[in-house]
């Protein structure tokens, strides 16, 4: 991995994409690949949703769904 000596990468934390359709990524990313959903958040004036999967040590895959997409 390349190094940079003004800072330390040691992960991340999370990548979040966007989605069309709420209801199957959750059934795809959850029912198929067995990835629980963790974590769900309103964005505020009702805009969508920010939700995360668990991806296993430590780190999540995130979408958001806007309501006008």
């Amino acid at each position: 991995m390349p190094t940079n000596p003004n800072f330390e990468l040691r992960g991340i934390n999370h990548l979040a994409l966007v989605c069309a359709d709420m209801r199957r990524t959750i059934d795809f990313y959850s029912g198929v690949l067995g990835m629980p959903l963790v974590k769900t958040l309103d964005l505020p004036g009702n805009l969508g949703q920010h939700f995360f999967f668990d991806c296993g040590g430590g780190n999540t895959v995130a979408f958001f769904w806007l309501a006008d997409s």
